[in-house]
């Protein structure tokens, strides 16, 4: 037991790094697809920078939770290392699940409560390559506990994001080709938002002509009734 906790103090750093590692390039494939596919809404609804935040929060915490798991559960001889983004997936899910007004979902034409669902795809821990069972336990806990409002970590507020969005490092960011940087204000995410929904119908000058009536002229129709407006 001495010998774990001097490993944890010396080794702290992999708390966080355990996420970047991968056995082989299918398993990282495979984690990015997940990530892309459950974290880009996210993103788009709290802004890059408190994404990378609660990424690296969910990462610490579900590796904490995961080593005290298996301590109890196995004893200190039976923690094994670990590998992935699927702890902060799982994490995300939870956080998603939590926070959602949908309160039951459709899940292979079964009606399950939505909290529900990432306990029930628990079974991709077995199918995703390097994949841990346990860690991905830790990381629904610790994303339905944020969901929830039990704030298991400092809160990263929108005037702190704002202003880490003009630090250099998010700067180049937003530099980057090909990528997408979500801004930490609301009304800056509102604004951008507004600005690539096409308008409706109509709202262009030169679509203005198109739905004015055209005047018909009295003497061409005797027996019609002229109109002003439709």
């Amino acid at each position: 037991m001495h010998k774990i906790l001097i490993n944890c103090i010396f080794k702290v750093y992999r708390f966080i790094t355990y996420a970047f590692f991968h056995k082989d390039l299918n398993a990282l494939l495979c984690n990015i697809f997940i990530l892309w596919h459950f974290g880009s809404g996210l993103e788009r609804s709290i802004g890059t920078v408190k994404h990378l935040y609660l990424t690296t929060m969910f990462t610490i915490l579900s590796g904490l939770l995961y080593l005290l798991l298996n301590l109890v559960l196995f004893g200190p001889g039976k923690v094994e290392d670990v590998s992935g983004l699927t702890s902060v997936t799982f994490a995300m899910m939870g956080l998603s699940t939590a926070r959602t007004r949908m309160r039951r979902s459709l899940f292979f034409g079964i009606n399950i409560p939505t909290a529900f669902v990432p306990w029930v795809l628990l079974f991709a821990a077995f199918v995703i390559p390097g994949a841990s069972f346990m860690v991905c336990i830790g990381g629904i806990i610790v994303g339905q506990a944020y969901g929830l409002g039990l704030c298991l970590f400092p809160e990263l507020s929108e005037p702190k994001a704002s202003a880490l969005d003009k630090k250099l490092i998010f700067w180049l960011l937003k530099k980057l080709p090909g990528g997408t940087y979500i801004p930490g204000s609301l009304l800056e995410r509102r604004a951008a938002q507004a600005q690539s929904t096409p308008p409706p119908p109509g709202s262009y000058p030169t679509q203005n002509y198109a739905f004015c009536p055209i005047p018909v002229a009295q003497h061409q129709y005797p027996n019609t009734q002229a109109y002003d407006t439709w």
